[in-house]
Order: C-alpha cells, then sequence, then structure tokens
C-alpha cells in the first residue's frame, strides 16, 4: 500500500496533500478564468458581467 499515492483528497497524506493543495489553488483559478472567457459564458453577458457575485 505504499504505492498508493493517487490523487485522494480523502487521505491524510502529508506531503501528498500539500502538493495537492498547492496544484488545487492553481488549477481553481486557471479554470475560474478560463471558464469566464469560454464561449458558453460569452454568449451571456449577465454572466460575464458578475461572475464573482454568482455563489
Amino acid at each position: 500500500g505504499a504505492g498508493v499515492r493517487p490523487y485522494i483528497k480523502g487521505t491524510p497524506l502529508r506531503y501528498d496533500d500539500d502538493d495537492e493543495v498547492e496544484e488545487a489553488d492553481e488549477d481553481s483559478e486557471e479554470v475560474e478564468e478560463l471558464d469566464t472567457t469560454l464561449p458558453e459564458y460569452s454568449t451571456e453577458p449577465e454572466l460575464e458581467e458578475e461572475p464573482v457575485e454568482e455563489p
């Protein structure tokens, strides 16, 4: 079970958690920025004007 270090967020791994958290943060930011630039959102100006206001 030592070679079991996948992307499991429910694992109490110390090194894995740290690396995952950092990667997840960067991914989240990039994904959010890309989401707003996506054509799906572009079609709706309401979402593009205030995407952060949406929960």
